[in-house]
C-alpha cells in the first residue's frame, strides 16, 4: 500500500493536492513509511528526507533521531535548506541545492536533527503565504493531514513560525479517506456530503507559542534563503 504524506493545504479551500514530504520513517515518530507524487514533494520540500521508496523494515535510524531532537530546544542556529530536489514555491530555483549553514565548533547531532525537522515547517510556512497574498486574505488556522502530522514537535514548530493555530484530525491519512469517500458516495453507502461533514473528528489543536527560539529559525532562514 502507498500513502500519501503530510500538507495538503486545505486552508482558504486552496490545496496542495496529493503532497508528499516524509519516506521511510518510523512509525512511532509519527511518519508514514513510503511516498508517491515524487515531483510536488520536492516542490515542497526539496526530498529533505529522502526519495520515495517502497514499504522496508523500520530503521533505527529514527529512534536515533527522536533522541536527537530530545536534546534540547534548539537548532543551535543552524539553518538546512533542503533544496536537494531545487527549490519550488516562492524562489523557483530548480538548480539550487541543499545546505547546512551555521554549523560551529558548538554544533551539535541535535542541532542539526532540529533544522532538519525545522526545514519542513519553514518551506510549508513559504507556501502558505504565497496562498495567502493570492487569495487575499488572512487565515485564522491551518488543518493538516498526512503521517508527518503525528510528530507532535512539528506540528508545534508549525504553529508557531505561522503564529496560527494548527489543527490535526483523528484520520490524518487524508487522501485514503477522500478516496473511500468517493467510492461510498457512488454506491450510496453515504447519502451526500452532508453526511460526510460529521465524519471529520479533531484529534488536537497546536497553538501558537512566542519564543526568541522561533524568531532567530525565522530570521536565520530568511537571511540565508533569500527570495530573488
Amino acid at each position: 500500500m502507498r500513502h500519501s504524506c503530510v500538507w495538503k493545504l486545505v486552508v482558504l479551500s486552496a490545496s496542495v493536492p496529493s503532497t508528499s514530504n516524509v519516506t521511510v520513517v518510523e512509525e512511532e515518530m509519527g511518519f508514514c513509511r513510503s511516498t508517491h507524487h515524487t515531483r510536488l514533494r520536492a516542490l515542497v520540500n526539496g526530498g529533505v528526507l529522502g526519495k520515495p521508496v517502497e514499504v522496508v523494515p523500520v530503521s533505527p535510524l529514527w529512534a536515533m533521531m527522536r533522541s536527537l531532537l530530545s536534546r534540547g530546544p534548539d537548532n543551535g542556529g543552524v539553518t538546512f535548506v533542503p533544496a536537494l530536489s531545487g527549490l519550488g514555491a516562492p524562489y523557483w530555483d530548480p538548480e539550487a541545492t541543499g545546505a547546512i549553514m551555521g554549523i560551529t565548533r558548538g554544533t551539535e547531532k541535535g542541532h542539526i536533527a532540529r533544522a532538519a525537522l525545522e526545514a519542513i515547517a519553514l518551506r510549508s510556512r513559504d507556501i502558505i503565504i504565497e496562498m495567502q497574498k493570492d487569495a487575499g486574505v488572512e487565515f485564522s488556522s491551518l488543518k493538516v493531514d498526512g503521517g508527518a502530522t503525528g510528530n507532535d514537535l512539528l506540528m508545534q514548530i508549525q504553529a508557531d513560525l505561522l503564529q496560527k493555530q494548527v489543527v490535526r484530525p483523528n484520520t490524518t491519512e487524508t487522501t485514503a479517506l477522500g478516496a473511500a469517500f468517493f467510492a461510498g458516495l457512488a454506491v450510496g453507502f453515504w447519502k451526500d456530503e452532508d453526511e460526510l461533514q460529521a465524519i471529520w473528528k479533531e484529534d488536537r489543536v497546536f497553538s501558537p507559542l512566542e519564543n526568541s527560539n522561533n524568531k532567530r529559525c525565522l530570521t536565520l532562514w530568511e537571511q540565508r534563503v533569500p527570495k530573488q
